[in-house]
């Protein structure tokens, strides 16, 4: 009996010490600076914590209520790739003889 009691009390205080993000990656994004907030999260994972990056992504977005079941992924997923699509950022370029595609632009560099 002492014995399970003992390891109850550390089963206890295990569970103490787990927090939501041991089961997701949880990545907060403002709408206005959806990939620079979401690619600088991301590296600091992959530094710190890269077994998090294969856990299921949570999205949220900074003064938004809604709760991310797959939709505000999806939704912040698209507004990234629309943004790292984007002519301003010039970081891919249309395929000229396939409509619909891109590739890297060959002009792009880092400033």
């Amino acid at each position: 009996l002492r014995t399970m009691e003992t390891e109850w009390g550390q089963l206890r205080r295990h569970m103490q010490t787990i927090s939501p993000n041991d089961f997701e990656l949880a990545i907060t994004v403002r709408r206005e600076n959806v990939l620079e907030d979401f690619c600088s999260q991301i590296w600091d994972r992959r530094q710190n914590r890269p077994s998090s990056l294969s856990l299921p992504l949570v999205v949220k977005f900074v003064n938004e209520e809604a709760i991310d079941q797959g939709g505000v992924s999806k939704e912040a997923l698209s507004l990234i790739i629309k943004e790292f699509m984007s002519e301003d950022l010039g970081l891919m370029a249309p395929l000229p003889d396939v409509e619909g595609y891109a590739w890297f632009h060959p002009n792009f560099s880092v400033a």
